[in-house]
């Protein structure tokens, strides 16, 4: 089994090709009219989204807990990141206005006490007049219709990860052969699944594998890098989103929805 650090560790120096994905600019930009400063960015990666906010006059800190991703920050873009855990905050009680939880974080987690912690000590930073935005991987329901036909999607919420990244691989007719052998689709309906998602689904979500199919392709050791990834991360749906915060007694007093994402926004009232 893969460990989500050596995982980060392992993607850093290729991060800049796929960055700007889920949590991207698209999104960051359409939430600008509820970010206040200050802010914090948890799992800020190597600062894209702190740079653009801060590009546009925020005051902005960013957080990750991987070395790598820092150094890269301030290499390629000159940002100071800060490296801690996010379930050990070193700030001060109502430190910011604005918290933003990046995809990659609490989406890519399967531990309810890992996941506690970490909205616990956003709450603690985060001032009461405040706000916690929570962002989510997601999918187009064409692409999550196939990836369940394909075995990818799981029936109890599990996107496996190192089996998507060796389809990713190969070239498209490998990923037909793989899945077809793997399961019990057939070859026309892989291809009318795969016609769909060409129609339906934005681009951008689209040439995510095709990205990381080239990313592979200039790896040193791609089969290092698919090891290293967790056999499987969580996939939530909106309900499940709601039942996750649910179960922390905190409540959505929003939800935004966007091409790659979706974010939930914590009701302030459920929190101080």
């Amino acid at each position: 089994m893969g460990s989500p650090l050596q995982f980060w560790e392992n993607l850093a120096p290729y991060l800049s090709r796929i960055e700007d994905n889920f949590l991207d600019l698209e999104s960051i930009n359409k939430l600008k009219s509820i970010i206040n400063d200050p802010v914090l960015i948890i799992g800020a990666g190597q600062g894209l989204l702190v740079e653009s906010l801060q590009q546009c006059g925020y005051k902005v800190d960013g957080i990750d807990n991987n070395a790598q991703m820092i150094e890269y920050a301030e290499r390629r873009r000159g940002i100071k990141l800060i490296q801690e855990d996010a379930t050990k905050l070193s700030f001060d009680d109502n430190s910011y206005r604005t918290i933003i939880i990046a995809t990659g974080v609490i989406d890519y987690i399967d531990d309810s006490q890992l996941i506690e912690k970490i909205l616990n000590e956003a709450v603690r930073v985060t001032t009461d007049d405040g706000r916690i935005l929570v962002a989510f991987y997601r999918m187009h329901p064409a692409s999550e219709a196939f990836q369940k036909c394909a075995g990818i999607l799981t029936d109890d919420g599990k996107f496996r990860h190192q089996y998507a990244f060796g389809l990713m691989r190969g070239k498209p007719s490998d990923m037909i052969k793989t899945i077809k052998k793997d399961t019990n689709m057939g070859l026309l309906s892989i291809i009318l699944h795969l016609i769909k998602i060409q129609i339906l689904v934005p681009k951008k979500e689209r040439d995510v594998s095709k990205t990381f199919n080239e990313m592979f392709k200039v790896m040193d050791d791609p089969n290092k890098f698919i090891e290293s990834c967790p056999d499987s991360i969580p996939y939530r749906t909106l309900p499940s989103i709601h039942k996750l915060f649910e179960q922390f007694g905190f409540s959505i007093s929003n939800t935004h929805v966007y091409d790659l994402c979706t974010v939930a926004e914590i009701d302030n009232s459920s929190i101080h």
